[in-house]
C-alpha cells in the first residue's frame, strides 16, 4: 500500500511537470535493444520497455538517434532529458535502482582466425578495434596492453575487421552476432567473455522526480512479469535470468 501511494504521488508530480512538453530521450542503434528509422529509435527491447513504462505514467516521450558522445553531452547539459542504455554515471547523470539490461563484452575475431581463447596476455601489443565514445567498463578502459584503434560506428568496426585492418574487436555479445549477420561478415567470439556491467536509462540530474517514478514503474514491470515477457520477444533469455548472470 505504501508503494501504491508513492507511485500515485510521483505520477501526479511527473504528469504535472511534463504536462506542457514531451520528454526527449536519445540513444544509438543497438540491436536488439534499439532499431532506428529516419534518426528516430522506433522499436527494440529498450524502446519497448521505455514506451510501456511511460505509458503507465501517462507521459509522452520521443527517442532520437544521435551519435553517442553528443547524446551523452546533450543529456548532461539539459538539451535532452535521458540517455538509453548507459553505464557511465557522473556528476550530471543519475540512475535508478533497476537496470535495463546487462552489457556483456567480448573479443571477436574473423571466423577463419586461428585463435579460439581470450586472455589478456594474448592481446599484448595487438591492435584491437573499439568504437569512439562508447562507455566501456573500467577494466577494459584501463588496460594498457593492447593498441586501440577507434571507429565511428559498430558497422565500421566490423568492416575493418573483415578487411584485416586488425584481427580483434571488442563488441557486446547481444548486438555483435546480429550486426555481423546483417553485414554478411562471419565472426567468432573468443571465450571467455571479458567483462560486463549494468545499463540504465540515465537522466539529467534535474529530473529526480521523473527518475523515481520511472524506477518504481520498472520495479512494477519486473514484479508483474512484463519485463520477462518483453525480453522473450527479442532474446532467448528473460530479464530475470540475464540480470542474475
Amino acid at each position: 500500500m505504501k508503494r501504491l501511494f508513492l507511485l500515485i504521488a510521483l505520477s501526479f508530480l511527473v504528469a504535472g511537470s511534463c504536462a506542457k512538453e514531451t520528454l526527449k530521450l536519445c540513444g544509438v542503434e543497438w540491436p536488439p535493444f534499439t532499431y532506428v528509422e529516419n534518426n528516430n529509435i522506433v522499436t527494440g527491447l529498450s524502446h519497448d520497455i521505455i514506451k510501456e513504462a511511460f505509458r503507465r505514467l501517462d507521459v509522452s516521450v520521443v527517442i532520437d538517434s544521435i551519435p553517442w558522445p553528443r547524446c551523452e553531452f546533450y543529456v548532461k547539459h539539459g538539451k535532452y532529458d535521458a540517455i538509453l542504455d548507459n553505464s557511465l554515471i557522473g556528476d550530471r547523470l543519475i540512475k535508478g535502482q533497476y537496470p535495463a539490461t546487462k552489457y556483456t563484452l567480448a573479443v571477436y575475431v574473423r571466423d577463419d582466425f586461428d585463435q579460439t581463447k581470450f586472455s589478456w596476455e594474448s592481446l599484448v601489443g595487438k591492435t584491437v578495434g573499439f568504437v569512439r565514445g562508447y562507455d566501456y567498463t573500467e577494466r577494459i578502459k584501463n588496460y594498457r596492453g593492447w593498441d586501440k584503434e577507434l571507429s565511428s560506428t559498430d558497422e565500421q568496426l566490423l568492416i575493418k575487421l573483415k578487411v584485416k585492418r586488425y584481427d580483434y574487436v571488442v563488441l557486446d555479445t547481444y548486438g555483435a552476432p546480429l550486426l555481423a549477420e546483417r553485414l554478411n561478415i562471419k565472426i567468432r567470439k573468443l571465450e571467455p567473455e571479458i567483462d560486463s556491467t549494468n545499463l540504465y536509462l540515465s537522466f539529467n540530474k534535474q529530473h529526480t522526480a521523473i527518475l523515481k517514478a520511472y524506477d518504481e514503474i520498472i520495479r512494477q514491470m519486473i514484479d508483474d512479469g512484463t519485463m520477462d515477457k518483453l525480453y522473450l520477444q527479442y532474446l532467448p533469455h528473460n530479464y530475470s535470468d540475464i540480470l542474475k548472470k
